[in-house]
């Protein structure tokens, strides 16, 4: 099967009717269940991604890839202790766990060995960008703007389209009083992702101080 990231919305009900028709004939099938849910979460339809995600669960709660699907789904929505829960004491022996695992931990704040697990994982992983994203929250909280900094840049050039780590930066430039960068960054968060709630409020923000009210009004009723 060969399925493409959707452009439209009308792109996106094709891929998704024809999907549904193929599941017909293996509706258990794991792979295709993952890429349906992939296909409603690009089309905005994050409710059926889930429910296609937890059906799928339900019915192989033992499998990695369910389950770690599943955690991201719940990780990318705030829902920290439904991710948490549903990884802990998971046995599988893969390695994308124990880094999700991580990821969840700095949410929660539940695990006392979480900075000593997240240095392990960065040095056994020091090109994954979800690690170096969460040490660079980790910076940015205990006020190490520097540091975070250089862990948001090291994102960026694992993953160039990671529009969050340039809110970051955004915010990094912001405390710094740079505003030429505060500007520059949050304008490229925006175009990755202006869908992105804290993105759209942090641009919105930067037009409002620009007193630029037509802009402001006009990205207020796209968005």
């Amino acid at each position: 099967l060969k399925f493409q990231i959707i452009q439209t919305d009308d792109e996106a009900m094709k891929q998704i009717m024809a999907l549904n028709e193929v599941l017909k004939l293996n509706p258990g099938s794991i792979a295709g269940n993952i890429l349906l849910s992939d296909l409603y979460f690009q089309s905005g339809n994050s409710f059926k991604a889930k429910q296609v995600l937890e059906k799928s669960y339900e019915a192989n709660p033992d499998n990695s890839a369910l389950v770690k699907k599943l955690a991201e789904y719940y990780l990318n929505s705030g829902l920290y202790d439904q991710a948490d829960k549903l990884i802990d004491g998971f046995e599988s022996g893969d390695k994308t766990l124990d880094v999700l695992s991580v990821r969840i931990s700095y949410y929660t704040k539940k695990d006392p060995d979480y900075d000593i697990k997240l240095a392990q994982l960065l040095k056994e992983f020091p090109e994954n960008h979800e690690l170096q994203f969460i040490q660079g929250l980790s910076l940015f909280g205990q006020k190490e703007f520097v540091a975070a900094e250089s862990s948001f840049q090291k994102v960026l050039s694992l993953k160039p389209d990671f529009a969050i780590a340039y809110l970051y930066l955004s915010r990094i430039s912001e405390r710094q009083k740079d505003i030429a960068s505060e500007q520059f960054y949050i304008e490229k968060a925006f175009s990755i992702d202006p869908q992105n709630r804290d993105i759209l409020f942090k641009y919105l923000e930067m037009i409002y101080n620009s007193g630029d009210m037509i802009e402001l009004e006009n990205i207020i009723n796209k968005y």
